[in-house]
């Protein structure tokens, strides 16, 4: 079991933070919305919105997974990322069939919703698309961490990626082989990572690279953000600190929850509240619809968390029955 790091988990729910700061601007129809909608003013919220925060959450997914491929066995590892994506795929798309958001009720039958979630599909949900990518990606760097391949490689694989044109999923599948090189860089554990001159310089790119418009490349960009993003997380003293608040940290532990109710919710609080005319009705709206996304993803984060380690338990059943079977069938052969 890799422990738990507060400061990643920090990093986890400012990521889907500006994913639900896009998604609410995107929403409502507001003088306010629209002047963060327009250029220039679009390519800073769009690079510090949704596409910067799925980039970290691709780096942090990346991280972790190569350092699993150091320590687990390939079939359970695979076998239990593919159940967790497909469990929530079903879990976003279910909430997103009930509640019938995008008439999606009316156009799909339940049936579609099973079926596109074990292939994890983003027909019902649209906002769950980079499962996929992140599924595979996971996949990638398990692997590049069970050989240990070194930093220029990983940047080369990266590059490689980059250069491919499959709608995005390559870029994010290259920005979880980014988490790969954080891990190389926090084993060296450089001196340079500890300098304040350096950390102050990284703060001042991230700042400038953000304000990209979409684009494959930017993408790309968004995804070295997040590198840079937790290099600072864990060397830079004051960011350090912040990011290892509790608070912070204990809904981090909870983003795909957050993830799953966060566009249903702002439907919810449209249809109770009403769309609120001024800057001041909306800033309000904007605080009641993150306090309900947090208070409900802290239940539907159990209840995720329990039908995952149920299906992982059955999973553990299955793989311990089929590899002592096909132990013994080797053993046999042997015999003979």
């Amino acid at each position: 079991m890799i422990k738990r790091e507060k400061y990643i988990d920090s990093l986890k729910y400012f990521s889907v933070f500006l994913v639900e700061l896009i998604h609410f601007f995107s929403f409502f129809d507001h003088p306010l919305t629209e002047f963060w909608r327009d250029f220039p003013y679009n390519l800073f919220l769009f690079g510090l919105g949704g596409k910067l925060g799925v980039s970290i959450f691709a780096v942090i997914t990346g991280y972790f997974a190569y350092r699993s491929g150091q320590k687990r066995d390939p079939l359970d590892y695979i076998g239990k990322r593919y159940i967790y994506f497909a469990i929530t795929d079903f879990f976003i798309s279910s909430i997103y069939y009930f509640v019938n958001i995008n008439s999606v009720r009316i156009e799909n039958n339940f049936f579609l919703v099973i079926g596109q979630s074990l292939i994890l599909g983003d027909l019902v949900a649209g906002e769950f698309w980079f499962a996929r990518a992140f599924f595979l990606g996971s996949i990638l760097c398990f692997f590049l961490g069970k050989y240990r391949v070194k930093f220029p490689y990983l940047i080369m694989i990266a590059l490689i990626l980059v250069s491919l044109d499959m709608k995005y999923t390559a870029t994010y599948i290259a920005n979880c082989v980014l988490g790969c090189v954080v891990d190389e860089l926090f084993d060296k554990d450089y001196k340079i990572l500890d300098n304040t001159l350096f950390q102050v310089v990284l703060f001042i790119l991230v700042y400038i690279l953000v304000k990209r418009d979409s684009s494959n490349l930017s993408y790309f960009v968004w995804g070295i953000c997040g590198v840079m993003l937790m290099i600072l997380a864990k060397y830079n003293k004051m960011f350090n600190k912040l990011c290892n608040t509790t608070v912070l940290s204990y809904f981090g532990q909870k983003t795909m929850a957050i993830l799953m109710i966060h566009i249903p919710c702002l439907y919810l609080i449209d249809y109770v509240l009403g769309t609120k005319e001024n800057d001041t009705g909306l800033f309000f709206t904007g605080i009641i619809w993150l306090v309900v996304v947090n208070m409900l993803a802290i239940p539907l984060n159990r209840v995720l968390d329990f039908a995952v380690k149920q299906a992982y338990k059955f999973y553990g059943y299955l793989y311990t029955k089929l590899t002592g079977l096909f132990k013994n069938k080797i053993i046999g052969d042997d015999n003979d």
